[in-house]
């Protein structure tokens, strides 16, 4: 139960889906692993941030030296969820173009 003639996929389409399906087998499990290295960052930047605000609670200067350790804590966790939701969305769209090649 193929796609009919005028449902074929244009060179452009099927280039699309083979980069996608291919991206799916060999450098999803790539990008998770560097996704999850941005979260153990943001993990121990936000962390270490802590542990030296807590030991120095008293020192009001200290907060501006440990605030770009938070904003970096941070933007890794952002690039993280971004990162996350990026790789989600293109498993589900090669997961679909899995399904429709195989019918």
């Amino acid at each position: 139960m193929g796609l009919k003639d005028e449902q074929k996929f244009s060179p452009s389409e099927q280039a699309f889906t083979k980069k996608m399906l291919s991206w799916d087998q060999k450098k999803a499990s790539l990008e998770v692993l560097i996704n999850s290295i941005f979260l153990a960052g943001a993990g121990i930047a936000i962390v270490i941030a802590v542990i030296i605000t807590i030991r120095n609670i008293g020192n009001q200067f200290i907060i501006w030296k440990v605030l770009p350790g938070y904003a970096i804590g941070v933007l890794l966790l952002c690039n993280y969820i971004v990162g996350d939701l990026r790789i989600k969305e293109r498993r589900r769209y090669a997961g679909i173009m899995r399904k429709i090649m195989t019918k």
